[in-house]
């Protein structure tokens, strides 16, 4: 986008105002379904969000972050359920163990394209099997029930609502410190990565240390996302490890607009709708599939890029 067709002060305090109007407004439902749901939305949202640092600013394709998001579920879950542990310590144990687990993961950064996607497939096939046969710990099939809303000090949640005030809360926080890493020194040097690693190496950068780094971040936010995601649906299974769960959050993040921060929560809305929309039919995921074709092929740069296309078309009439 030119500096001329860039957003005035005017429309970017517009869309802020929107923005908090919507996530304002399922409280005022009061249904708790419908807070439940917006909930997620944010909740797959910053998965999405985090899938999109190595997508869109690192140029790599990772299926695998299912994998993460389990593991900040499940480690938060045993430690509330089985442990009775301080939600504090729980929730940051559970961020801790996707953290380690990007730590370790992470090597599949020294490989690349297809390959690269295949090493983290299987790395998060690992885990998923992990969830299933390790029932003494995780509980198989069944999974781990009965997670209690956070309590933080004396301030205890106590409901969907209130919880969805939670979610909001830190998915802003986070969604900010986001926006500040991938515009400082070191986000743009993963831009530069992306557009050209031989040219970034031969300037003096590290440029497979820069990945793995950006591998660990990116794993943080999406074990930070599994934390929220147990507290809200107080059960955990093995789907949240599954692969379908990391296709779907490259979907969110390619539908709604890759590389832009509301692009992730966009995809997130549409994918969450439809799968709620058309979950009683068998077909949901024909329908699904159908989109992602038609948003590829018609609108690459996702949702926030026709918008954005539409914007600059208006101003400069």
């Amino acid at each position: 986008m030119t500096p001329r067709s860039r957003p005035s002060l005017v429309v970017r305090l517009g869309i802020a105002a929107t923005l908090v109007a919507l996530l304002a407004i399922p409280p005022l439902a009061g249904n708790p379904f419908w807070i439940g749901l917006a909930a997620q939305v944010l909740i797959f949202g910053l998965l999405a969000l985090s899938v999109d640092l190595l997508m869109r600013h690192t140029g790599l394709f990772p299926m695998c972050h299912g994998a993460f998001f389990a593991l900040g579920a499940y480690v938060t879950a045993m430690l509330e359920v089985r442990a009775d542990a301080p939600s504090l310590v729980a929730a940051g144990a559970g961020i801790l163990a996707a953290t380690a687990a990007g730590a370790l993961f992470g090597v599949s950064v020294r490989t690349s394209g297809v390959y690269f996607i295949l090493v983290t497939l299987a790395f998060g096939q690992i885990v998923w099997g992990a969830t299933v046969q390790w029932s003494a710990l995780t509980g198989g099939d069944n999974g781990i029930p009965g997670v209690p809303y956070p309590s933080l000090g004396e301030l205890s949640i106590g409901s969907i609502g209130e919880m969805y005030v939670l979610v909001c809360g830190v998915v802003i926080l986070a969604t900010l410190a986001y926006a500040r890493l991938v515009t400082s020194p070191f986000g743009l040097s993963l831009n530069g990565i992306r557009d050209s690693e031989s040219r970034m190496s031969a300037l003096g950068f590290d440029t497979a240390l820069r990945k793995y780094v950006a591998f660990v971040i990116s794993s943080a936010f999406a074990g930070l996302a599994g934390v929220l995601y147990a507290y809200t649906n107080q059960f955990v299974s093995p789907a949240s490890a599954s692969l379908l769960l990391s296709v779907e959050a490259a979907l969110m993040a390619i539908l709604g607009g890759a590389g832009t921060l509301l692009g992730p929560f966009i995809g997130s809305v549409v994918i969450l709708g439809i799968r709620n929309l058309l979950s009683g039919a068998t077909g949901w995921p024909i329908v699904m599939g159908l989109v992602f074709i038609g948003v590829v092929l018609f609108a690459p740069k996702g949702i926030v890029g026709l918008w954005r296309q539409a914007f600059a078309k208006g101003g400069a009439r």
